[in-house]
């Protein structure tokens, strides 16, 4: 199942928002009340994910799962029982991708539902009927790009919806046919959606359809007639359009997901020396900042990531940090600094280091199993 707009290369959930609703939930070992992180964790997926994301979710972990396998994923997926809310079942198989421990009761849930679904049984004398027929014809990669076109245009019309006065979002339908450079008689699909809303932004702004007269009430005649004639400039766009002639781009390498990054990596889940737990690694990858504390020779590794895609991880190695600003340095009272580590800034941590006495030494990426996962920063904030 091809991945959904709503997660990043490396699997973690795009938040726009992070400032209002926080970052995604992370069960680890300073997690105890499962009850109150289910109810956080559904919030969050809730605000962040639709249909399509949670069905993802549901069919990443099913094929992660040795019980179901990619077969089951893709059939349970394609024919969810309506009846059904996907949410439930989608949250909590990110959950349990994310190490959450609420793989009972996903596997039961997910028992249930293959239950109830069902192979759809076609009489013998049907046949396909000329839609089907002409759908057929359309290549299943092409449909796809199409219809992903189509999901972008959606998120155009909320825009329009929220923003009643003014200036209305535009939407540069050449660069994105450039883009998806699927033929043009594909393109049906696409005029449809297009002329579907314009003919209802037109029968409410000659009011001739009494129901989307009262359905778009909120909007003045001017606004009205901006989504006009940016639909039909739209629609004539898509009717002109070439398929430019360009060089095949290269195929991008495929970023794994963060639970795949951190499968093989070794280091220290607790200290009772030092009391310290660490956090779930899971949430290294796509991080901006990290602190990890050797607690066999009482040094502390900063990292900080280079780009802002982020760390990501490969067996016992973090990749992709910045080896100017990272550093490692001893620290002769460490009880006293780690606390300071685990709730300071990122630029208030930098000046409780400066006034170390010891020398900082350069960062090698390496994570054993004397290592603390002592904090992580998803953020990319300034030192």
């Amino acid at each position: 199942m091809k991945r959904t707009k709503a997660f990043l290369r490396n699997g973690r959930i795009k938040t726009p928002d992070s400032a209002f609703t926080g970052d995604e939930p992370v069960w680890d070992s300073k997690t105890t009340d499962l009850e109150l992180y289910l109810t956080k964790a559904f919030g969050f997926y809730n605000y962040y994910l639709e249909k399509s994301d949670f069905l993802y979710a549901l069919h990443e972990y099913m094929v992660s799962d040795t019980r179901y396998g990619a077969q089951k994923a893709e059939f349970l997926t394609k024919n969810y029982p309506a009846n059904e809310v996907y949410n439930h079942a989608g949250g909590l198989a990110r959950m349990a991708t994310q190490g959450a421990p609420v793989q009972d009761r996903l596997r039961n849930l997910i028992d249930r539902l293959l239950r109830q679904v069902r192979v759809p049984v076609v009489a013998k004398n049907t046949g396909p009927s000329p839609i089907d027929i002409a759908r057929a014809r359309i290549p299943q990669r092409s449909r796809e790009k199409v219809q992903s076109l189509i999901t972008d245009l959606e998120a155009l019309i909320d825009s329009w919806t929220v923003k009643t006065t003014g200036k209305i979002r535009e939407f540069d339908i050449i660069e994105a046919l450039n883009e998806i450079n699927v033929e043009k008689e594909y393109h049906r699909p696409l005029q449809e959606w297009i002329k579907k809303y314009h003919d209802e932004y037109w029968q409410a702004y000659d009011k001739s359809d009494p129901d989307l007269v009262e359905g778009f009430s909120y909007l003045g005649k001017a606004a009205l007639k901006h989504r006009i004639k940016a639909l039909q400039t739209m629609f004539q766009s898509v009717e002109g359009w070439k398929k430019p002639v360009k060089a095949r781009k290269p195929r991008k390498k495929r970023v794994k997901t963060a639970d795949k990054q951190i499968k093989s990596l070794k280091f220290a889940p607790e200290n009772d020396e030092f009391k310290l737990n660490s956090i779930n690694p899971v949430t290294i990858p796509g991080s901006q900042h990290l602190y990890v504390f050797n607690t066999r020779y009482k040094t502390l590794n900063v990292y900080h990531a280079e780009g802002p895609d982020g760390f990501g991880v490969k067996g016992c190695t973090l990749q992709n940090f910045d080896s100017k600003t990272s550093y490692v340095i001893t620290l002769r009272k460490p009880k006293e600094i780690l606390p300071q580590v685990a709730g300071k800034t990122p630029k208030q941590i930098e000046k409780i280091v400066s006034k170390l006495t010891t020398k900082k030494k350069t960062a090698t990426g390496r994570i054993n199993g004397h290592c603390i996962l002592h904090r992580v920063v998803a953020s990319r904030k300034s030192l």
